[in-house]
């Protein structure tokens, strides 16, 4: 596989599939720390003419090879509508067939149609995702065997890393570094230096079984991208789980909230190096509270163990009373910070589309995403001053309620005050919010001190 100029922001998704996506003839994953040499199929199907990788419509491919063991998810037979809904919202998405692959190969043609073969890609689906300051993109390709999705991986990044200076680098890419990444399969992470430091390309490979993915956020100058393009990879990764898994069933309307449950919170805000953060768990039964709170937010640095029963307060131990009392109470809001009902957190207009089905604290429950769309529409974020890396939720299949929530998105403190609340510095806030339920039904009760 060989490059264009597709680095560059804005540029198009067939382009940068051109760029990286396009593997050379060294062995899988040569030069790159901490990853290993991946066999593919046997180089003599480099010889393979072009038109025998050519994906029939449906892009259904063949069984995995003898001895692999694939994860069923991806063993199933996977369509075209499948990996366009793979890719997530807002972007220019597109299939990215293999002729289309070789066609937008402008160096060696001849070598982006050996690798097709090599590899076995049945086909793929991109998108570019540009924004102010930034360019994202996401490329999915599908893969005949679990095998070829990882020899593509490697080799990906092998030849990231050995074309800088080479004849097949990247044209603008004056160094490639290599940084840790967390996510699928055979992951590698890559910082790219364009044009001598004129702007950085943050690349993450992996694989969900034989589906090959890069996700990359391009930023000018020396942008660290590592945060933002680990989310947009979690995001496409959890896209993939949530396409493959998906169900018709529909999740029924929201009824009485739980007897009891028991719920884990948490929420960070980063600005300009500085970071605070706020976490709660414990446990509801009716209208009672049991909570540990840790809190650093700004002016109120706190942590308590706080019981709310019966309508009354108590702070470790103590009755919460005159001015410890108000910051008590204060903390309670935390316990659990969403509640049960999709409908009173403002997620309702978010449940639409077909969800994907998992189990979430040991109860059947039904997944759905949100965009930029959602989040104002559910906690009053302007529209465009704020960027969504993940928002996604989980409601329980019977019942209807919020059992899980998990938000990360990037934008001015300011804008997102109903979300982090105010006395925070201004500057781009970088924000994480995450809470989980368990327990649900099986909680035990709670019980006043003394």
């Amino acid at each position: 596989m060989e490059p264009t100029r597709s680095v560059q922001a804005g540029a198009s998704a067939l382009a940068l599939a051109a760029v990286l996506l396009a593997a050379c003839t060294a062995p899988a994953g040569a030069g790159i720390p901490g990853v290993s040499p991946t066999a593919g199929p046997s180089p003599n199907a480099a010889a393979a003419p072009a038109a025998a990788a050519t994906p029939e419509p449906d892009a259904t491919a063949g069984d995995a090879t003898a001895g692999e063991a694939l994860p069923d998810i991806t063993a199933r037979p996977i369509a075209t509508s499948d990996l366009l809904a793979m890719l997530p919202p807002g972007g220019d998405g597109a299939l990215l067939a293999n002729e289309d692959l070789i066609v937008a190969a402008t160096l060696d043609r001849a070598d982006e149609a050996a690798d097709i073969a090599q590899y076995g890609r049945v086909t793929g689906a991109a998108a570019a995702y540009p924004s102010s300051g930034s360019t994202s993109h996401v490329v999915i390709g599908l893969f005949a065997t679990g095998d070829g999705a990882a020899g593509w991986v490697g080799d990906a990044a092998g030849d990231i890393v050995k074309g800088v200076g080479g004849t097949h680098a990247v044209v603008e890419a004056t160094a490639v570094d290599d940084y840790p990444l967390d996510v699928g399969q055979d992951a590698v992470g890559l910082l790219v230096e364009i044009g001598g430091g004129e702007a950085t390309e943050t690349v993450a490979l992996f694989r969900v079984g034989r589906l090959a993915v890069l996700a990359s956020v391009t930023q000018p100058g020396a942008a660290d991208g590592r945060v933002r393009a680990q989310y947009l990879a979690e995001e496409v990764e959890a896209s993939i789980l949530s396409t493959l898994t998906a169900t018709d069933a529909p999740a029924d309307g929201a009824g009485p909230a739980p007897s009891s449950y028991e719920f884990a919170f948490e929420r960070t805000v980063e600005i300009g190096g500085e970071r605070w953060s706020v976490s709660s768990s414990g446990t509801v039964s009716g209208a009672d509270v049991a909570c540990t709170v840790e809190a650093d937010l700004p002016g109120l640095s706190a942590g308590r163990d706080l019981v709310l029963a019966g309508g009354r307060l108590w702070a470790d131990g103590t009755a919460a009373v005159s001015a410890a009392g108000a910051v008590d109470r204060a903390l309670i809001a935390f316990c659990p910070a969403w509640p049960a009902d999709p409908g009173a957190a403002g997620l309702s207009g978010a449940m639409d589309g077909t969800p994907a089905r998992h189990e979430v604290g040991g109860l059947a429950a039904l997944g759905y995403r949100g965009d930029a769309g959602d989040l104002e529409a559910a906690f009053g974020v302007p529209a465009g001053s704020a960027e969504v890396a993940v928002f996604t939720f989980w409601v329980a299949a019977q019942g209807g309620w919020l059992v899980g929530l998990d938000l990360r998105v990037e934008g001015d403190a300011s804008s997102l005050a109903q979300v982090i609340g105010t006395g925070y510095p201004s500057g781009t806030a970088r924000v994480v919010v995450s809470q989980h339920l368990a327990a649900i039904g099986e909680a035990a009760a709670v019980t006043p001190p003394g």
